[in-house]
């Protein structure tokens, strides 16, 4: 018979570790996690007051012009552009839109216009000059990158060079490690005059569990 040593209970007679125990332990975890979480953002200080983020604006590209077909644009049956806009200088993105299909492949306009409910000098626009050709693939013809600085809402259009592929689209594009060149102007036109969307700092008010 295996003698137990002094002050060590035998196994039998060990509690063992029960699932409500668990249950119970991680139940008191969280609660000590969100008290704290509490403080910490209750001891931040907090502006009472409001302030502008961005403005209203209806958002268009003009066209592309001196545009570099690296393929033969004889090809492509009609070119569209994909624009983002998104918070400087990687994103995340914010909005993302696309212009209506031109056929006119060698000097391509575009009417349509896209509502931006917040824009300002803290973001960037991104266009992308994509054609289709008769089988439905994807060719990239240029990207622009339109860094908006202050005073950009008195600008009624900006223009940029279309460069090499950058930021990228929710389709797949061929030809991505292709140089290009060429320009493209986009408009920007306020919808209201002095108008700007306004934000409110986040509060967080402690309530006993």
């Amino acid at each position: 018979m295996i003698e137990n040593l002094p002050g060590t209970p035998p196994l039998v007679h060990r509690k063992t570790v029960q699932e409500t125990d668990t249950t119970e332990a991680k139940v008191a975890a969280l609660v000590a996690i969100q008290r704290v979480s509490r403080r910490y953002l209750m001891s931040k200080p907090h502006k009472s007051e409001s302030h502008p983020a961005g403005r209203p604006v209806l958002l268009g590209v003009v066209n592309a012009e001196n545009v570099f077909f690296w393929c033969d644009f004889t090809v492509l049956t009609h070119v569209y552009c994909d624009i983002r806009v998104l918070r400087k200088p990687f994103g995340p993105n914010m909005f993302e839109y696309t212009t209506e299909n031109c056929i006119d492949i060698r000097a391509p306009k575009w009417d349509r216009k896209c509502f931006v409910p917040m824009l300002s000098s803290k973001c960037d626009i991104v266009v992308t000059l994509i054609g289709i050709t008769a089988v439905r693939k994807r060719l990239f013809l240029g990207q622009s990158i339109f860094k908006l600085h202050s005073g950009w809402e008195s600008q009624p259009s900006l223009q940029a060079p279309i460069g090499k592929w950058v930021f990228p689209t929710r389709e797949s594009l061929i030809g991505c490690d292709r140089h290009v060149r060429g320009s493209i102007t986009l408009q920007l036109l306020p919808v209201f005059t002095n108008s700007f969307v306004f934000v409110s700092p986040f509060r967080m008010y402690h309530r006993p569990l």
